[in-house]
């Protein structure tokens, strides 16, 4: 089944359902622990993104100049991507462990990223499938 909007629908749900759990967490740490998450992780979250956009912007291009739209090239980014942000998830893991937060927080950090990854998992397997 082909079908990359039905992908894309569950990709942003988890994004949204990701973005609940994360934000409900941190409304439950101290003024302290928030401060401390935002300025240990700001510049991170500059650079995530960064690297995100370009690896997508670089798909698109890479797949316009070869002309190949096989599903090996997809697959390999589609790999390649999951890899970059499972390394910056373990970045973060261990950024927050450094930081000290709350271990409920951490938890809960986990949780949302493992649901924006099974959508993004839920995107790539509708759009290629």
């Amino acid at each position: 089944m082909n079908n990359p909007f039905l992908g894309l629908m569950c990709f942003i749900a988890a994004l949204f359902v990701g973005r609940y759990i994360n934000d409900r967490a941190i409304r439950k740490l101290g003024e302290e622990e928030q401060a401390k998450i935002s300025e240990g992780l700001s510049r991170y979250r500059i650079i995530s993104l960064a690297g995100v956009i370009a690896f997508v912007v670089g798909y698109f291009v890479y797949r316009e100049a070869s002309k190949n739209e096989g599903p090996e090239v997809f697959t390999v980014f589609a790999l390649v991507l999951v890899l970059y942000l499972m390394l910056g998830t373990a970045f973060v893991f261990i950024k927050l462990k450094r930081l000290a937060i709350d271990e409920n927080y951490i938890n809960n950090y986990l949780l949302s990223t493992a649901v924006q990854y099974l959508g993004l998992i839920a995107y790539f397997g509708f759009a290629r499938a």
